[in-house]
């Protein structure tokens, strides 16, 4: 079963076709692919076997794990076309939804205006504070302006749309979250 399984990182898996009268193996007609991503078995197999334009055999493979991923796999050219689909989403079991943290600035501005800040600080230390994380803001608003004009002359191909720290941050209205999701076959999404 399942449980008693152990997870296979790295695992190879071949599929080859057979002639189901003489037992011999079809040339050409291997396929390999790994599973080290997931770190999981396959569960179930579907092929189609067709003719080619030249009447030699080809086939598609389905193969779906037991933590709900699909593989579609054909061989074109000696090449594995390969795509995958991450059927777990599916079934949720839980949902968490998680604030994105504060930058600098913005935890530096929740900081200027808690009580204990208007406690110790007093008056005149509110306003040097106040206006130094102005300037603080100025200088970032002005390096943000500069970056967009900057990238505004690259061409599209060249920007790219990678996920860093200064993406992952709190928006003005606290509006942009990340999920955190636990799937019904284990799988933890982010």
């Amino acid at each position: 079963s399942s449980k008693d399984s152990l997870a296979c990182f790295n695992q190879t898996y071949t599929i080859n076709l057979y002639l189901v009268e003489t037992g011999r193996r079809l040339l050409d007609t291997t396929i390999t692919f790994s599973l080290e991503q997931s770190g999981t078995r396959p569960e179930r197999l579907y092929i189609q076997v067709f003719l080619k334009k030249d009447d030699s055999v080809g086939y598609r493979a389905l193969v779906q794990t037991e933590d709900h991923l699909l593989l579609f796999l054909q061989q074109l050219a000696g090449k594995v076309v390969l795509w995958s689909r991450e059927e777990s989403l599916a079934e949720v079991v839980c949902l968490e939804m998680v604030d994105l943290p504060l930058t600098g600035a913005q935890a530096e501005l929740e900081g200027e205006f808690g009580k204990k800040a208007a406690i110790q600080d007093g008056l005149l230390g509110m306003f040097l504070k106040r206006l130094s994380s102005q300037l603080i803001l100025l200088q970032a608003w002005t390096s943000h302006l500069w970056k967009m004009f900057y990238d505004a002359r690259k061409p599209r191909s060249q920007i790219k749309n990678e996920i860093n720290i200064d993406t992952l941050a709190r928006d003005e209205f606290n509006l942009q979250k990340m999920m955190v999701m636990v799937t019904a076959s284990g799988k933890v999404s982010g």
